[in-house]
């Protein structure tokens, strides 16, 4: 009965008469085990104080909020989901966070740059928690992926899913993985949801041109495709920030946000941020983040942010849709603050991102660069850094 109770997800064990914390979903099944009377409450009460801390640990974004039910559709209805979002919105961190809230029936994976049968195979056992030793090849592996996931249902969230394509400019066989997705578990009842970037289109349109696949079976197949916001909103920042800088002073944080909305707006560029703050500060003996320590970290980064600016083609110069029209500008959130002064805010809320003392003079020596002495923007970080 242990043995069921771990390799069948869809299985609550509970004694008669007790209720469960969670909700029951289509195809789960309630059983009683008298001789061990106590497993089924301890089991449920572990689950609760497991989605109790994933909860606590994640701030709840625009994204998540468009990202997650569709989530919750495709584990409902038992079909595929396509979820498009551009890089560095947070699509990411939201997938990790409902797959441990829903660790019971979900697992989430991500895939390779270099993804083939063998590469796949070992991504989904480690997800799975099957064997995966180097001794065993794809062809012993995928029978028992199969075999778990018939059995178990359980759905797979994979990010990086445009990877399943074939990535040479010229492919000459029909993609196996996209095969192997609707056979073995869209037309048995798993769950998937597919995370990709607008790269999905353009690759699958490349696997059609030069081979003789069709992609009809698989449009029939993904039963809801979503596109997720453009860019995350400012709410979006502050939340994620009182979520993973609880060690970082305000007066910084507003800092990192103004940083992280530069250039359309990127959670992974703010994160980046923060973690060379934290550097700099450990590296004076400090646990705690100031604005001084942001504004080096930033200065530290403009060389850099400034050069992959320029070798960088932007997301939206022609190619962030299929169609190749480009997707339409948005209004840049500091570019109303750029036309103040440094000390007006730049985040609207209870805090200010004025500086004074010895953040000030490092703001204005961000700001100076070539043109030193000029100081009318609120946020240097929206542009490259001269000098």
């Amino acid at each position: 009965m242990i043995v069921e109770v771990c390799v069948r997800p869809r299985l609550q064990v509970l004694p008669s008469g007790w209720k469960l914390s969670r909700r029951l979903r289509r195809g789960d099944e309630v059983c009683d085990i008298p001789y061990l009377r106590h497993l089924g409450w301890t089991l449920d009460v572990y689950w609760s104080r497991y989605v109790q801390r994933a909860r606590e640990g994640f701030a709840q974004t625009s994204i998540a909020a468009v990202l997650q039910p569709a989530l919750d559709y495709a584990l409902e209805t038992h079909r595929m989901v396509l979820i498009e979002g551009n890089s560095g919105v947070g699509k990411t961190e939201s997938s990790k966070a409902w797959c441990d809230q829903n660790r019971h029936v979900a697992r989430y994976l991500t895939l390779s740059g270099i993804s083939n049968r063998t590469t796949l195979c070992r991504s989904l056992a480690h997800a799975l928690g099957l064997p995966k030793s180097m001794a065993l090849s794809a062809t012993k592996i995928l029978p028992r992926i199969e075999d778990f996931l018939r059995e178990s249902r359980l759905m797979l969230v994979i990010d990086e899913a445009h990877y399943l394509w074939p990535q040479t400019n010229r492919p000459d066989r029909s993609p196996e993985l996209i095969n192997w997705l609707m056979t073995a578990c869209s037309n048995r009842g798993v769950p998937v949801a597919l995370i990709t970037t607008a790269d999905w289109d353009r690759l699958k349109g490349n696997t059609e041109k030069h081979t003789r696949w069709n992609s009809e079976q698989l449009g029939r197949r993904i039963n809801r495709r979503l596109k997720l916001p453009d860019h995350p909103t400012e709410e979006d920042f502050s939340a994620v920030l009182r979520s993973v800088a609880k060690d970082v002073a305000p007066t910084a944080q507003d800092l990192l946000a103004a940083y992280g909305m530069g250039r359309g707006g990127s959670l992974t560029r703010m994160i980046d941020a923060l973690e060379d703050a934290r550097r700099v500060a450990a590296a004076a003996g400090r646990r705690s983040v100031t604005g001084k320590d942001v504004l080096a970290a930033v200065d530290a980064r403009s060389l850099s942010d400034g050069a992959l600016e320029r070798s960088t083609p932007s997301r939206r110069a022609g190619h962030g849709r299929a169609d190749g029209s480009a997707i339409p500008e948005t209004p840049d959130p500091g570019g109303e603050a750029r036309q103040r002064t440094v000390h007006a805010p730049v985040l609207q809320g209870g805090r200010s991102t004025a500086v004074s003392g010895p953040d000030q003079e490092n703001s204005i020596s961000l700001l100076s660069g070539r043109n030193r002495g000029s100081v009318r923007r609120t946020s240097p970080f929206a542009e490259p850094v001269a000098g």
